[in-house]
C-alpha cells in the first residue's frame, strides 16, 4: 500500500555548474512552488511534442514594464505559443517600447506629487514618462486616421495585426510582440480593447476625423471560439490571470453553441450532445492570485473542470509565484530543452477570409 504514495523521490537541488534548463528541470523533483514552476516548463515542452495543437497565451499585469517584453516575444517568434489575448495596457507598453520609448528602474516608495509635477508616472518601482506615452498614443492615433475606414467593423485581432505591420516598418527593433505576431500569423486578441490607451487613441482618432468605425467585442468572441472549434487540441497558458484567463477558457465552453445547430437555433435551455464540447487539454498558471478569495484569477484549473473548460486527464499546473520571477526560468528552460521540439512540430495557420476562421496545420 505504502507504495502507491512512496513512488517517487524528492531531489535536492544542487549547486554545480549546470544550466538553467537542467536546474529547471530537477526543480521538478522538489517541492511547493519550486516544484510546479518546474513541472509548469515540462507541461509546456510537452505540448511542443503533441502532433497538432493550437497553444493559447493570456497575460494581464504589468509584466510589459517590469522587463517581460523579449520572453513573451520570444515565445511568439519561435511558435511555443499560437494565439494571444492580452490586456490593452500590455499591448500598448509593448508599442511605447517597440518605438524606442523606455522604461525606467524607480522605487516602490516615492513622492508621487513630484513625480505627478514632472510628467513621470509609477508602476509600483517602475517609471515612465508622460510624453513618450503620449508618443505611442499619437502613433496609434495616426494609424487609425489611415487605415481605419468609417462604417467598418474591426476585430481587435485585426486592430494589432495592423500595428504589428505599421510597426514593422518604422521600428529599429524587430524583436517585438506585436511584429513578431504579425510575421509569424499569431493573433493577438484584447477583448477589454477600450481599457487602455490603445483604445483611447482610436477613440480620438475617430473623434478629430469623423469617422464611425466599430472595434467590435463581439466578432472578437467569434473569430476565437471558432479559433478553439476549428482546433485539433489546445492548451493554455496563463500570466497572472483576469480577462485574458477568462476569454480563453470560454472558447471551450460555449463551443457547444456553435458546433451544434440545434443548440444554436433553440429558444430554451438544452444539454449539449457529447462530443461538440472543445475543453483544453493542457492548462498552466503562473499568479500570484489564491483561490480561497473565490475570485477567477486564483481559481483552480479542477475549478475549471466543472464549467468544461479543461478536460478530465487534463496536464495542469499551477505556479504560485511573481511573473518576473518565474516566467525567465520557464522561457530559458524552453529555450534549452525544447526548441527543436517546436521548430519541428506543426503549426496552426488561420485563415481569416473563411468565415468561421480555418485552421491547418502545417510545418
Amino acid at each position: 500500500m505504502k507504495d502507491k504514495f512512496l513512488c517517487r523521490k524528492t531531489k535536492p537541488i544542487e549547486i554545480k555548474k549546470q544550466s538553467v534548463g537542467d536546474m529547471v528541470e530537477n526543480m521538478a523533483l522538489t517541492g511547493f512552488q519550486g516544484k510546479k514552476l518546474g513541472e509548469a516548463a515540462q507541461a509546456w515542452h510537452q505540448m511542443m511534442k503533441e502532433k497538432e495543437i493550437t497553444v493559447w497565451l493570456g497575460i494581464s499585469g504589468a509584466i510589459i514594464p517590469a522587463g517581460m517584453r523579449k520572453v513573451i516575444a520570444f515565445l511568439i517568434k519561435n511558435r511555443f505559443v499560437d494565439a494571444v489575448v492580452s490586456t490593452g495596457a500590455q499591448m500598448f507598453h509593448e508599442t511605447f517600447e517597440t518605438l524606442g520609448r523606455e522604461h525606467w528602474i524607480g522605487n516602490s516608495v516615492c513622492d508621487d506629487q513630484k513625480l505627478f509635477q514632472e510628467g513621470i508616472v509609477r508602476f509600483y518601482d517602475v517609471l515612465a514618462e508622460e510624453m513618450d506615452l503620449l508618443n505611442g498614443e499619437f502613433f496609434i492615433k495616426n494609424m487609425a486616421a489611415k487605415y481605419l475606414n468609417d462604417g467598418q467593423i474591426y476585430s481587435s485581432r485585426e486592430i494589432t495585426e495592423l500595428l504589428g505591420r505599421e510597426l514593422a516598418k518604422v521600428s529599429k527593433d524587430q524583436d517585438s510582440i506585436l511584429i513578431n505576431a504579425y510575421k509569424n500569423g499569431v493573433p493577438v486578441f484584447i477583448p477589454s480593447f477600450g481599457d487602455s490607451y490603445i483604445g483611447i487613441a482610436i477613440w480620438y482618432s475617430a473623434m478629430k476625423n469623423k469617422k464611425n468605425f466599430v472595434v467590435d467585442t463581439i466578432k472578437d468572441l467569434s473569430e476565437s471560439a471558432y479559433l478553439t472549434l476549428g482546433s485539433k487540441k489546445t492548451g493554455v497558458v496563463y500570466l497572472g490571470g483576469g480577462v485574458p484567463k477568462n476569454y480563453i477558457q470560454q472558447t471551450a465552453e460555449i463551443t457547444p453553441n456553435l458546433a451544434d445547430p440545434e443548440y444554436v437555433q433553440s429558444d430554451v435551455p438544452m444539454h449539449e450532445k457529447p462530443g461538440f464540447r472543445r475543453p483544453h487539454s493542457y492548462a498552466i498558471q503562473i499568479t500570484t492570485d489564491a483561490p480561497h478569495w473565490g475570485g477567477l484569477s486564483g481559481c483552480t484549473f479542477e475549478e475549471a473542470e466543472s464549467w468544461g473548460k479543461i478536460c478530465k486527464g487534463a496536464s495542469k499546473v499551477q505556479c504560485f509565484a511573481d511573473i518576473t520571477l518565474a516566467l525567465p526560468f520557464v522561457g530559458q528552460y524552453l529555450f534549452e530543452k525544447a526548441s527543436q521540439d517546436a521548430k519541428k512540430r506543426k503549426k496552426p495557420r488561420y485563415d481569416w477570409s473563411h468565415n468561421p476562421v480555418k485552421v491547418v496545420y502545417k510545418r
